[in-house]
């Protein structure tokens, strides 16, 4: 058993397994590459500083695939950062627009694809301003499946924003893309 602070999981055929990640502002792995196994963890009190994150989280390289989320715990894993007005990052200046901020114990972002989340247990995770994240927040990408997992005292247990399909193609030029869907199984939110 090993106590960890965020790690990065890149290349490929990684395996992140039997540790404590916990008590972090910020994220507790980045998870890019593939073939990843994470597996029989205990995440807890992570992303409270953080807005538009997760306890993990995977982003922004469609040709990330095959990663694999089994037989964790996931606590407390939320943004305690109050929502308020859109500031504009190159600017510093509101947009106009209400900035929601979001977390999730599990945030697959921008295009990943084919993973695979099951048999985790989720208590009390996903901000509770937002109604699209949740324990499990996905955007976009193709072949993520979300099955057979236990999720206790969130807003929403799984969470999905997916793009057009007409921007799906322009993102990915040269993929081809099919339908985008989440298969939740039987999911019971208690």
């Amino acid at each position: 058993m090993q106590f960890l602070t965020r790690r990065v999981v890149d290349r490929c055929g990684n395996i992140v397994r039997k540790n404590i990640i916990a008590n972090s502002n910020s994220r507790g792995i980045d998870v890019s590459g593939n073939n990843h196994i994470i597996e029989y963890n205990n995440f807890a009190n992570l992303a409270s500083g953080q807005d538009d994150t997760g306890g993990i989280y995977l982003a922004n390289n469609i040709s990330d695939r095959n990663t694999i989320i089994r037989y964790n715990f996931f606590n407390n894993i939320k943004t305690t950062l109050p929502g308020g007005p859109y500031i504009l990052s190159s600017t510093s200046c509101p947009v106009g627009s209400t900035k929601v901020v979001l977390s999730s114990a599990i945030y697959v972002d921008q295009y990943n694809s084919g993973t695979s989340i099951y048999s985790n247990v989720f208590y009390n995770c996903g901000s509770t301003l937002g109604d699209g994240d949740g324990a499990v927040f996905i955007t976009h990408g193709l072949d993520n499946t979300v099955t057979n997992n236990i999720i206790v005292d969130s807003k929403v247990g799984v969470g999905h924003y997916y793009a057009s399909k007409s921007n799906w193609n322009t993102n990915s030029v040269g993929l081809l893309s099919g339908e985008s869907h989440i298969s939740t199984g039987a999911l019971q939110q208690i």
